[in-house]
């Protein structure tokens, strides 16, 4: 967790493609932090934040890979939120948003 950061959502580890409800993201710069890593070959994994946008990564099968995304909303905004990858890859994301 970043200084001055909380998180709003904390999921993982889990496997494959994992569908959330919607969550809300203030106005304002929040992070989208990814660790991943698939059982074998290199795997794409995807953040898809409807309204806003996809990001496509990488998952590696030799390292843990650490990916940070940052986003800054003009407004507050309550979004999908889905996971896109292979049953092989294992993977925790954290969504942090500014302490107010």
């Amino acid at each position: 967790m970043d200084a001055g950061y909380k998180e709003t959502l904390s999921e993982g580890p889990h496997r494959g493609a994992r569908q959330f409800g919607t969550i809300e993201l203030p106005k304002g710069e929040s992070w989208i932090k990814v660790n991943c890593i698939s059982r074998s070959k290199p795997v794409d994994l995807e953040i898809s934040l409807e309204g806003i946008g996809e990001f496509p990564l990488g998952c590696s099968g030799v390292k843990v890979e650490r990916t940070a995304n940052q986003m800054n909303l003009q407004a507050a905004r309550k979004l999908h939120f889905t996971v896109v990858t292979e049953e092989s890859v294992r993977w925790y994301v954290s969504i942090q948003v500014p302490e107010r």
